[in-house]
């Protein structure tokens, strides 16, 4: 006879809000309107996302763009279609996952089975899925600020003073083709389309990432609430109240700020964090503002030199060797300018999970408490390094653009004029701000100097600077965990041992009453 095999699982969806206990109900009607917030705020980030979906369906350039993709990449690094749109419509199906787990949101973490772990990881999967959606969407419209640069470039190197389209017959034949098309585009406006630059785009997902974690803040508070200090931290606080009863009211004061309380070692995990990051921000700050003369080293190192192999006076070994001459000082400037703006982002958001703490009073379990911490440590760690890393390859571009070897002329000025000598004509329409007679178009320019031709680079400290600024750095990042840290283990030690003891009071008790009772019924 065949054995039936029952599958009994505890969990279950609770979609209901009514309840007779008006605690739960209140509770209940929290967590769906949290739920709905949540996902007004995550869709509401989500509006340059958009905006970008509707000019990448309507933009006829970037078809065009397409159809000749094959022959331009045999002369030039751009992006194809699938960097472009992969990335994209990747990025949309992590939004559809990440509004269903909002809609599911109640049902789930109320249902029946699921503990606080379980809670807390369902919300930390549901952030994670936003991160996901936003990183994939910021990749593509990386990817399209690429394509853009190369549009603006192809239609103003097309149009001369007089605003009529010519044939540049130093162009190669397709982008000769290429360039006519864009023009006639952007003189006529249609599909004209400008979007953001490639700084700004990792900027947009520093705050679409701020907004998703201040959400997973009001959903943990919709499902835990505040704690009024209870249990465990309810003794601590006693036990360092009991200990300056009789001390001075600044005695009083130091322990009630220093003391080991999980709302206090998140408050102070929190001002670490913002001490340790601000000369970081500030600096991710300079490099990412396009009008800087750093900015303009990077575009004519990398971006530029990419777009002039579309002359023919470029494609010789001797050109090409010099326009690429700078490359040789520095890695993908992806890794110089976005990486750490990525980096500062994720930091920045992680020190809202100890926000959460500080406004609940407790956090939902010391294991997981630590699990950040430890989180939040290494993206620091991360964001010195990567920042450190930044500002030594930016200040070897800037010293080498700098330096001369015959006291005439600086490297960086023999490229400039080496460049200008080859394309006068679009060398002033790229680096200058211009007006089209026939419409009074203005035209800016879209690799300006700067001061880049004057002997202007990198604003920093130098080498030596930079690398004593790190070690002040890491001591000050290590130095302070390591304290705070320190606190985290003595206050989960101590939690620990409170707990055995309450629980073999509570074990204690259920002898002496099992007692109690067995001898009344002997009785």
């Amino acid at each position: 006879m065949d054995k039936k095999i029952d599958f009994n699982f505890d969990f279950k969806l609770n979609f209901g809000f009514n309840d007779s206990d008006p605690k739960i109900k209140r509770k209940n009607l929290n967590m769906y309107k949290m739920a709905i917030l949540g996902l007004f705020i995550f869709l509401t980030a989500l509006i340059p996302f958009y905006v970008y979906v509707y000019i990448i369906e309507n933009n006829s350039n970037l078809d065009f763009y397409y159809e000749k993709f094959n022959e331009i990449k045999e002369y030039m690094v751009l992006p194809s279609k699938f960097e472009i749109e992969g990335p994209l419509w990747s990025g949309f199906a992590f939004m559809v996952i990440t509004t269903i787990m909002f809609i599911m949101f109640k049902p789930i973490v109320s249902g029946n089975g699921v503990n606080k772990t379980l809670k807390m990881s369902y919300i930390w999967l549901l952030v994670l899925m936003a991160l996901i959606a936003f990183l994939l969407a910021t990749l593509s419209q990386f990817q399209y600020s690429k394509f853009e640069s190369f549009y603006l470039y192809e239609s103003i190197t097309q149009i001369d003073e007089t605003n009529l389209l010519i044939d540049r017959a130093s162009k190669i034949p397709v982008f000769q083709e290429i360039s006519r098309y864009f023009s006639e585009s952007y003189k006529s406006g249609k599909d004209a389309y400008k979007w953001q630059d490639m700084n700004l785009v990792w900027w947009t997902m520093f705050i679409q990432i701020t907004m998703i974690f201040a959400v997973s803040v009001s959903l943990q508070n919709s499902i835990f609430g505040k704690k009024q200090s209870e249990g465990i931290e309810k003794y601590i606080k006693i036990i360092s109240n009991e200990k300056s009863v009789s001390e001075s009211p600044f005695k009083r004061l130091l322990v009630k700020t220093f003391n080991f309380s999980e709302k206090n070692l998140a408050t102070w995990t929190v001002i670490t964090t913002l001490l340790c990051i601000t000369p970081h921000l500030i600096y991710v700050i300079i490099i990412s503002d396009g009008n800087s003369a750093s900015s303009a080293l990077i575009d004519w190192t990398y971006k530029l030199p990419n777009l002039l192999k579309d002359y023919e006076v470029f494609n010789n070994e001797e050109s090409l060797k010099i326009l690429d001459s700078f490359q040789n000082v520095t890695p993908d400037p992806f890794l110089i300018t976005s990486l750490p703006t990525i980096i500062m982002g994720l930091t920045f958001a992680s020190t809202f999970s100890f926000i959460s703490v500080i406004v609940r009073g407790e956090n939902v379990s010391s294991n997981v408490f630590l699990i950040q911490y430890i989180v939040l440590f290494v993206e620091i760690i991360l964001l010195v390094a990567v920042c450190t890393y930044s500002k030594i390859q930016l200040e070897n571009l800037s010293q080498t653009w700098n330096d001369s070897f015959d006291d005439v002329s600086s490297n960086g000025q023999k490229y400039l004029e080496y460049i200008s000598s080859k394309i006068p004509e679009d060398f002033k329409l790229l680096t200058e701000r211009g007006i089209v007679s026939e419409n009074q178009i203005i035209i800016d320019p879209l690799f300006p100097l700067l001061g880049i031709d004057q002997g202007k680079g990198f604003e920093w400290l130098n080498k030596a600077g930079i690398i004593s600024e790190s070690i002040i750095s890491f001591s000050l990042v290590i130095t302070a965990f390591l304290i705070l840290g320190r606190g985290i283990l003595k206050t989960n030690v101590a939690k620990k041992k409170l707990n055995d003891e309450i629980k073999k009071i509570i074990l204690k008790r259920n002898i002496l009453k099992k007692r109690r009772e067995n001898r009344k019924n002997a009785d």
